[in-house]
């Protein structure tokens, strides 16, 4: 597993996950494109949903944004709605869509952090987006403003590293980790 990824670095890891899922008939991942609309003579471009989706082998939808965080935490300030967050529409298309069965989830990568005292490794995990969960609910009530690793391994579910079908390149496999997790 990489030490250090970029948030681009993860997308382009999932693009070639994308391909390879296909092949292998577990899932079909493709881009959310960007919507604008037209405004009198010129284009307005809508904030962005999630950046993926697909569907699962059995069915289900898939969506899912793409995160890299090299803090102790994760900021959600952006997918507050109250505040109109610059993110609060992907969110909220996140939480209605569970409400109706899709696997709606934040693929967060955590690279490695080392400070005076301490050292935590690189962690990559599926971390859930469904409505009425004690976590969006406390984010709801303005209680809960971050995403630590602590939350990760309470409501999410870590993802194995498997190198690729050509052993070449170490890639998350969160299909896999979503197919043998039982979604709530």
């Amino acid at each position: 597993m990489s030490e250090h990824l970029t948030g681009k670095d993860l997308e382009r890891l999932v693009v070639e996950l994308a391909a390879e899922y296909k092949r292998r008939k577990l899932a079909h991942i493709t881009r959310c494109g960007v919507q604008a609309v037209r405004m009198q003579d010129d284009w307005q471009v809508i904030q962005s949903l999630p950046d993926f989706e697909g569907l699962l082998r059995d069915g289900r939808q898939l969506i899912f944004d793409c995160k890299v965080c090299s803090q102790a935490s994760f900021d959600l300030t952006k997918y507050r709605s109250e505040t109109k967050g610059a993110r609060a529409r992907q969110l909220r298309h996140l939480l209605e869509r569970s409400e109706f069965g899709a696997v709606c989830f934040f693929l967060l990568h955590w690279n490695q952090r080392t400070g005076k005292t301490f050292t935590q490794e690189a962690a990559t995990f599926v971390f859930p987006v469904i409505e009425g969960s004690d976590f969006w609910e406390s984010f709801r009530a303005g209680e809960t403003r971050n995403i630590n690793r602590k939350d990760c391994e309470t409501y999410g579910y870590r993802v194995r590293w498997q190198s690729s079908e050509r052993g070449r390149k170490e890639r998350p496999d969160f299909v896999a980790t979503i197919l043998e997790e039982r979604w709530k």
